[in-house]
């Protein structure tokens, strides 16, 4: 292991890094331009709004959504921007994990704690991903830095002690979970060690977290985010689908334990259960997890929910490693070396769509025209893909899963790991276009039994199919403009075409796999495939 201490280890340890957000840096996932709009609409003026004139809060990561509009406001194109920003605050995590790990576990701990982190395709694919992440994990490993010294020996001393409270809040502006983890850890500091400095810390959070919720008190009238209640639906869904919860929960940990290794990680993290910053390590990593759980997992991939806890899970399998070589020194660097190998998502690499910007230049070509047909409509489009169709549709656009939708948020009907949707709710309002992702066939049912909508058969990204669906009396103006022939709402070619992309992202995921559990289609296809895919 003498190698991972040579300074050409180090620069390939970057490289490896480096290589992997090369590989992503075209990548952008479809959540990030609601921030985008959020961002744009404040940087030009009409507020922090998802539609103007709407005050609901349908993001959840006030900080990055603000520096998303800095930029904006810069001249910057808020993709790029977010690309640049997530490399910098990975950059900057990676660097904080290095000095934690050389100073508090071992020098030799240090270029092994960079490996760690370089091997990673979840943090190398969520620091270009345009969402929040990165920034979230900068100030969570920042946090975690300034905590464990009060733990170990030489304990800093005065208001040093409470600094960890500062990244903390700021974490608390840009994920609201942070709350939670927040509270467990200045508890447990009050718990184990001088309950003065726990109150300082206390103080320092609330210093920088009670005027933001008091703003957002008076400017969206909600102590929570729109966006965060239409999802938070744990208990409605524990009591309405408890079947398909626990399925998505379980598959979604069990996911992040093969993609991450767990089995490798056990051993070394037991080893260094006596260490006095086990606990608070521990703390991180299994609330990350608790969060994860209750809310279904996420759709998203490469466990964007875990990663907040990776500085956590990396101190902790060294601190362990230490322990361990002292007295089994070829099973530690087995341990270390497998651990190693494992953060490295191959089937990530190999079929997650690394460059999505062939979506951006088919929405922005489409939107456009679609906002023309629509004319002065007050609802120009609803929709389950809220993204990219808020980001280059002008005018007002419905949210179908509620995150941008108070209405919605409050009294629609639980969606796992999406939000809430009412149709009838929606449908009300008359949009002119529905854009969905889903085959929804209770609602093509109804609209094709009604003839109030139907399907314009727009020739769509093959690898993102999605359906549009235009109001009967705007129907044939869609029609000309695009030059293609209208058919029913519940033509079932529509869900053909839903589910061609769904089998080839199976094929791509499961491999050999995929003909035995898939082909014909078997009930285990689908916990395979949530427990294997990227």
């Amino acid at each position: 292991m003498s190698f991972f201490r040579r300074p050409v280890a180090y620069a390939a340890a970057w490289l490896l890094l480096a290589a992997q957000i090369l590989w992503f840096w075209h990548a952008s996932i479809e959540d990030a331009y609601i921030s985008f709009r959020y961002a744009r609409n404040w940087a030009q003026g009409l507020g922090l709004v998802f539609n103007p004139g709407e005050r609901v809060e349908g993001y959840t990561n006030f900080s990055w959504t603000l520096l998303l509009g800095l930029a904006q406001r810069l001249g910057m194109d808020p993709i790029v921007a977010s690309k640049i920003m997530g490399a910098l605050a990975t950059v900057a995590t990676v660097a904080v994990i290095i000095w934690i790990a050389r100073h508090y576990i071992s020098r030799a701990s240090a270029p092994i704690a960079l490996w760690l982190a370089a091997a990673s395709t979840s943090l190398a694919f969520w620091t270009v991903a345009g969402l929040e992440t990165p920034l979230y994990l900068m100030l969570i490993t920042l946090s975690l830095a300034l905590y464990l010294p009060i733990f170990l020996p030489r304990p800093p001393t005065s208001w040093r002690a409470a600094l960890y409270a500062l990244p903390l809040a700021l974490a608390s502006l840009t994920r609201p979970e942070a709350l939670g983890l927040a509270l467990l850890l200045i508890g447990w500091h009050f718990y184990k060690r001088k309950r003065r400095d726990a109150v300082r810390a206390l103080a320092l959070y609330l210093l920088i977290f009670l005027p933001f919720l008091a703003w957002r008190w008076h400017y969206y009238g909600a102590l929570v985010p729109n966006s965060l209640l239409a999802k938070a639906n744990f208990l409605t869904a524990l009591q309405t689908q408890p079947g398909n919860f626990w399925l998505l929960s379980c598959s979604y940990l069990g996911n992040w334990a093969l993609k991450w290794g767990l089995l490798w990680w056990l051993p070394l993290a037991w080893a260094a259960r006596r260490h006095a910053a086990f606990i608070p390590l521990l703390l991180t990593l299994s609330y990350a997890l608790l969060v994860a759980a209750l809310g279904a997992g996420d759709w998203m991939p490469l466990q964007r929910l875990i990663l907040p806890a990776l500085a956590a899970w990396i101190w902790l399998a060294l601190w362990g490693w230490e322990q361990m070589r002292r007295q089994h020194r070829r099973l530690a660097y087995a341990l270390l070396c497998l651990l190693l190998i494992a953060q490295i998502d191959f089937s990530a690499l190999a079929s997650l769509t690394r460059d999505t910007r062939h979506l951006d230049v088919w929405w922005g070509e489409t939107m456009p025209v679609l906002a023309q047909i629509a004319g002065d409509d007050d609802l120009p489009m609803a929709t389950t893909v809220l993204g990219r169709t808020g980001y280059y549709l002008p005018g007002r656009v419905l949210d179908a899963f509620g995150l941008t939708d108070p209405v919605i948020a409050r009294e629609g009907r639980p969606q796992l790991r999406l939000g809430r949707s009412d149709w009838p709710y929606a449908l009300a309002q008359r949009p002119t276009f529905l854009l969905i992702n889903d085959p929804q066939p209770l609602l093509r049912q109804q609209l094709a039994r009604e003839q109030s909508y139907f399907w314009l058969p727009l020739p769509t990204p093959p690898d993102f199919p999605i359906l549009a669906l235009v109001r009967a009396d705007k129907a044939t103006e869609a029609a000309s403009t695009f030059n293609l022939p209208l058919r029913p709402a519940d033509d079932p070619e529509m869900v053909q075409t839903l589910a061609r992309r769904q089998q080839q992202r199976q094929r791509q995921a499961l491999g050999p796999l995929y003909e035995h559990y898939c082909q014909p289609v078997q009930p285990r296809c689908r916990q395979l495939w949530l427990l294997l895919k990227p």
